[in-house]
């Protein structure tokens, strides 16, 4: 039923009190097309369709929406009712054959045509061949699997940038060093292209979660991880280059070339480590950001991200145990003078651009003593123990910090409902600092 005439019917019963008690049970409404047209035109269809709590005068005390059940509406009628929802701030979706369903269809946010039809597939963004509203699970949980993954995604990319713009401007201004061309190669185009399309494979949970993901770029999840993804790491390789300039056979570069020749500034024993950081990094961020919980499947169901990690991580473990091969010369890791030298006629360097080109006689390492030759920039066996150990470890922090903070309580819960900061906070957050930019541009 629908209407006020349902509530004096409701309230003159002598059993109302064991059928609506707000106390026992929720009770939800049906409304036919003039019912709900009724409703409508006396403005009550807004508060009978909103959750406003159980503090809102109505026949029952409803925790969620009143009225659940719409039948016989007209198709403009259907065009209304999902407008109206949307319009409450509620993510709407619609599902129906796409006959005369189709506005509604489309002003829905998703709208699912449940026949095979191509009128179907014109109608709705999305169609299936079943006559079942289970399709509309699947696309669910494909849908809140490449939200997340596109989170996943960004992250990847903000946090990666973040710290690699502090990492290389802080190496520039206090050690004044450079990495090697083939160390940025391998950064810049290798890394982060398998990384990222490893990242963007993952796969949709098996089964539709009761819970919604985070919308918000500024929600807590999205913050969270990338404060501990930049903490974590940039703690680690501060921890790391201390350990480097403790080591008793440890030469601080002598920047003796000038700042503009960059090039010239990866023949020492920081730049390296700089490359074996956080090559190992970009993995560990990828691999962090692809776990499944409860939208995606486990990380190590993706294949493609699982094989691109290996493959990256096996050439970081071949740079970092070898020593003084052509191999690990090209990158300068574990290199000296002369292995470098014989470089210099490389079939690698046929693919370089001409200041990129390994090999040949200069050779900027600092020296032991003055007008001595330029040392090697081999890492002692016990060093190279010593950084993967502490690579594996700082990892686990990482992924400890992650599991309690972003996907277990903290984030989950406790912000969301103690703090108040959900996704409406987030989204109104990201307005003002877009209005604030704005007026800043303007200014």
């Amino acid at each position: 039923g629908g209407g006020g005439e349902s509530s004096e019917q409701l309230g003159q019963g002598g059993s109302a009190e064991d059928l609506f008690s707000a106390d026992q049970r929720d009770v939800c409404l049906a409304v036919t097309g003039d019912a709900f047209h009724h409703l409508m035109i006396t403005d009550q269809a807004e508060e009978l369709m909103s959750c406003r709590g159980c503090g809102a005068k109505a026949i029952v005390r409803c925790r969620c929406a009143r009225i659940r059940i719409f039948g016989r509406m007209a198709p403009h009628q259907k065009v209304q009712c999902v407008r109206l929802y949307a319009g409450l701030q509620h993510t709407v979706g619609m599902c129906g054959d796409g006959g005369n369903d189709s506005g509604a269809l489309r002003a829905a946010h998703t709208g699912l045509a449940l026949s095979g039809r191509a009128e179907a597939s014109v109608a709705a963004p999305f169609s299936t061949a079943e006559e079942s509203i289970g399709a509309m699970a699947l696309l669910l949980r494909e849908g809140r699997g490449s939200l997340c993954t596109s989170f996943a995604a960004y992250r990847f990319i903000v946090v990666r940038g973040m710290v690699w713009t502090q990492l290389k401007n802080a190496c520039l201004i206090i050690f004044r060093i450079y990495m090697s061309p083939l160390a940025y190669l391998y950064v810049d185009l290798l890394s982060i292209t398998l990384l990222l399309w490893g990242v963007s494979l993952s796969k949709p949970a098996a089964k539709l979660s009761a819970t919604l993901p985070e919308g918000s770029l500024l929600g807590p999840q999205n913050v969270v991880a990338g404060a501990v993804g930049v903490v974590v790491p940039l703690i680690a390789v501060a921890v790391l280059f201390a350990a480097l300039g403790a080591q008793p056979w440890y030469l601080k570069f002598q920047s003796g070339p000038e700042i503009s020749e960059w090039s010239s500034r990866s023949d020492n024993f920081e730049a390296p480590l700089m490359l074996l950081w956080f090559g190992w990094f970009s993995v560990e961020l990828a691999i962090i950001y692809s776990f499944g919980h409860s939208y995606r499947q486990p990380v190590y169901r993706n294949f493609p991200l699982m094989g691109a990690s290996l493959f990256l991580v096996l050439i970081l473990w071949i740079l970092l145990f070898s020593a003084e091969t052509r191999f690990s010369c090209m990158f300068k890791v574990n290199c000296d003078p002369d292995t470098y030298a014989s470089l210099r006629f490389s079939w690698v360097n046929a693919f370089l651009f001409k200041y990129e080109k390994v090999g040949g006689l200069e050779w900027f390492a600092p020296v032991r003593e003055e007008g001595g030759r330029p040392v090697s920039t081999n890492y002692s066996t016990e060093f190279k123990v010593g950084v993967f150990f502490l690579l594996i470890l700082f990892s686990a922090i990482h992924v400890a910090l992650y599991r309690l903070l972003v996907l277990g309580k903290f984030a989950q819960e406790y912000c969301p409902e103690k703090l108040g900061w959900g996704d409406a906070f987030g989204i109104r957050l990201l307005g003002r600092i877009s209005r604030v930019k704005a007026k800043v541009i303007r200014f």
